[in-house]
């Protein structure tokens, strides 16, 4: 579908994503979407402020995109119709957090443009649904991804992507997310069938990403004891209310500490003391999104770093793995 060097996509994490990232991410030959989520994260205008510093860093539109949350977008998002009718027409539009109706309706808008649209499922049914309505490419995102996404429970792409193949054949595109930071996740992904992968708290601790310093710290400072964790504590706290089913991971902190269920569902009562602690505690409490296999992130390197490490890493495994096959008599 993309026609893309490499197979890695960056993930469009709003106020992570800009065009710095993405354009950098592009020229080393991956899929560079910039964060919009909705009208509210990125105003039209500084949608299309971005989209053309990208191009002027020399990223091709081709290798350009933009992503969207369905469920928090107004029926007229400003935003959205803007990078429908930017000019170059920018690769694709990535469209999450969207079910039934609201989602069809904005795969058929992003078509009638002309634009080639990316979705994100977290379940072989919402693919195939996804692939039903009209989608060009769907992501299968696993619980270990960082951010927002389904409840608690979602199966790996190792299991997820082998049986949406079942359903809709070897040739139309399907990527994984969901925890993958190194090229092992990658050579994973590729072999149960992935055509590439997104990437998204790798690229977050990169040197072109807008994530403040502060943040990056708390990212290359975690090991495995203070790793992510899936929860809906963090938005107990949040100004902007994501739908029920959805959880975020991040790392682990006085909130996740104070308020996390392990079974799901925090319906617990945030009295105002509760929020002038959360409010007044700096980074103690702030969520820093996170996915599994954030601990394996030990310093900040540039976008093109990134993928080039991921590739030898990728060709790496696959070495590991045939010559493992290869032992076998």
């Amino acid at each position: 579908m993309l026609g893309l060097r490499v197979p890695i996509v960056l993930a469009p994490m709003v106020r992570v994503s800009g065009w710095e990232l993405a354009s950098q991410v592009a020229l080393a030959g991956g899929l560079g979407l910039i964060g919009v989520g909705h009208e509210g994260g990125t105003g039209p205008d500084e949608l299309k402020a971005e989209y053309e510093r990208a191009l002027r860093s020399g990223a091709k539109a081709s290798s350009l995109g933009f992503g969207f949350s369905v469920d928090l977008m107004a029926k007229a998002d400003r935003s959205f119709k803007q990078a429908l009718e930017l000019n170059p027409k920018p690769a694709v539009v990535w469209l999450s957090f969207g079910r039934g109706e609201k989602m069809r309706d904005r795969i058929e808008q992003v078509r009638d443009y002309g634009v080639k649209v990316m979705t994100m499922a977290h379940s072989v049914g919402e693919a195939v649904s996804q692939h039903r309505m009209g989608s060009n490419a769907v992501v299968l995102q696993s619980g270990d991804a960082g951010g927002h996404g389904t409840q608690i429970h979602s199966d790996s792409y190792a299991s997820t992507i082998p049986e949406f193949r079942t359903h809709v054949g070897k040739n139309f595109p399907v990527l994984a997310a969901g925890g993958i930071v190194a090229g092992d996740g990658l050579a994973a992904a590729l072999t149960v069938g992935a055509d590439g992968v997104v990437v998204g708290t790798r690229f977050s601790v990169c040197k072109e990403s807008t994530v403040p310093p502060e943040y990056k710290r708390e990212l290359i400072g975690c090991d495995t004891h203070s790793a992510s964790l899936r929860s809906g504590s963090w938005d107990l706290f949040a100004e902007k209310k994501y739908p029920p089913h959805l959880h975020a991971r991040a790392v682990r902190n006085a909130v996740s500490k104070r308020f996390h269920s392990p079974v799901g569902g925090e319906n617990k009562e945030v009295t105002q003391q509760d929020k002038n602690w959360f409010n007044n505690s700096g980074m103690e409490t702030r969520p820093v999104w996170a996915g599994a296999g954030v601990a394996r992130i030990t310093k900040e390197d540039s976008a093109k770093e990134v993928i080039d490490s991921m590739l030898e890493e990728a060709r790496s495994a696959v070495n590991h793995a045939d010559g493992a096959l290869r032992r076998i008599v």
